[in-house]
């Protein structure tokens, strides 16, 4: 993977280093840290709470299912994030976020009842969803019009990479130092790493902006992209995993293996795309990737192969990396001071995709079958198509 960054900056006839990478040279070491920190935090309480939470409290479907609901209020309600950059400074809102998702880690590790886990759970997602919003924008601001979905691949590249860093984290220390120990370093983890990322942004000119929300008819196409994305993704995490297991009787091992290799293949999706978005028209190379998505997708109607789902499983990791198109329209198309505001308008739209779908989904997939399911991706994505041609420069 680092023989492909050092490719991408070969091939790159103008760059920064300072802008692109994600290495130690790069000004924006602290951020990309704080990125990785905070991205494995989530991770962590996203891939251990549901054995935290059913060994010590015992809690049932009933109590779990309220927890997770409201995990997804942040997301919907992230277009208050504008509300709150209007008001503060981005050097303290960047480590106040990072901060929400350390103290919400913690609270983990010392809850004594399941009741405090909610408030919990609720401070680490609105810290994750404000974290996302303001590193975009950074990255945003921080990069040339011509070298934006380059930067932000290289960017959005260390999320995978935190997935891989989280599951080896669990794997090795989460047993030694069991739950609560292990909660409790995780959430200092990520505070003293969103709190240097300051270090990163304290002498830019942009750190003392005041951010606002906006709703503009100009970026339509961005809102209903997010929200046709918030969809796929929706369709793809909640029914695939499901399908190959309980169709084609997948054991742990073998999901496990998917999941690790595709968390590979998508920090190489997004290297790939913010590569290729520096040098062909955007708007058809989205048009390749959907179409790809709608055949994926078509094909998992049919597709009776286990070694060609898995190709499928594996190609859409790859192709999961349009935001780094989408969100890069954004440095045409909005002031400095409303990128925070359109970045958290869209993760809303996405987030609010994310809840719907895969009620509508599990609908299809009682009253029909799985085809139906799927083919609502595949209408998603042929949808996607047609509005990602009214991107314009």
């Amino acid at each position: 993977m680092l023989t492909f960054y050092r490719i991408l900056l070969k091939k790159t006839k103008t760059f920064s280093v300072n802008r692109i990478l994600p290495f130690p040279s790069s000004n924006l070491i602290f951020l990309n840290m704080a990125y990785l920190a905070t991205f494995a935090g989530y991770n962590v309480w996203r891939s251990t709470f549901h054995n935290y939470a059913i060994d010590k409290f015992q809690i049932d479907p009933q109590q779990l299912g309220i927890i997770f609901s409201l995990a997804s209020i942040p997301g919907v309600l992230a277009f208050c994030n504008g509300f709150i950059a209007h008001k503060m400074r981005l050097y303290f809102f960047l480590p106040l976020s990072c901060i929400s998702v350390g103290i919400g880690l913690i609270w983990i590790g010392v809850t004594p009842t399941w009741h405090y886990l909610l408030p919990a759970v609720i401070l680490i997602t609105f810290g994750f969803t404000s974290f996302y919003t303001i590193v975009n924008s950074i990255r945003l601001l921080e990069s040339n019009p011509e070298e934006v979905t380059l930067s932000l691949g290289c960017l959005k590249s260390l999320g995978p990479f935190s997935s891989i860093g989280a599951a080896l984290l669990v794997l090795y220390f989460l047993k030694p130092l069991g739950f609560n120990l292990f909660f409790i370093l995780a959430g200092i983890g990520v505070i003293i790493f969103g709190v240097l990322a300051v270090i990163s942004i304290w002498n830019k000119e942009y750190s003392v902006i005041h951010s606002d929300l906006r709703l503009t008819i100009n970026l339509w196409p961005y809102y209903v992209l997010n929200f046709m994305a918030g969809g796929r993704s929706a369709i793809f995490k909640t029914f695939v995993l499901y399908f190959l297991i309980h169709e084609y009787h997948f054991k742990i091992t073998g999901t496990a293996l998917i999941v690790l290799v595709s968390n590979f293949l998508g920090a190489f999706g997004y290297l790939l795309i913010g590569y290729l978005g520096k040098r062909y028209d955007k708007r058809n190379l989205l048009t390749i990737m959907y179409s790809g998505v709608a055949l994926i997708f078509f094909c998992f109607c049919f597709v009776k192969s286990v070694f060609l789902l898995s190709m499928l499983f594996f190609l859409d990791s790859v192709l999961f990396s349009t935001s780094v198109i989408t969100e890069g329209h954004l440095k045409k198309k909005s002031p400095p001071q409303d990128l925070i505001g359109d970045i958290a308008t869209g993760l809303t739209l996405f987030s609010i995709a994310e809840v719907l779908t895969p009620l509508l989904g599990s609908m299809l997939w009682e009253l029909l079958s799985f085809k139906a399911t799927f083919m609502l991706g595949s209408i998603l994505a042929c949808i996607s198509i047609l509005v990602s041609r009214k991107l314009n420069d």
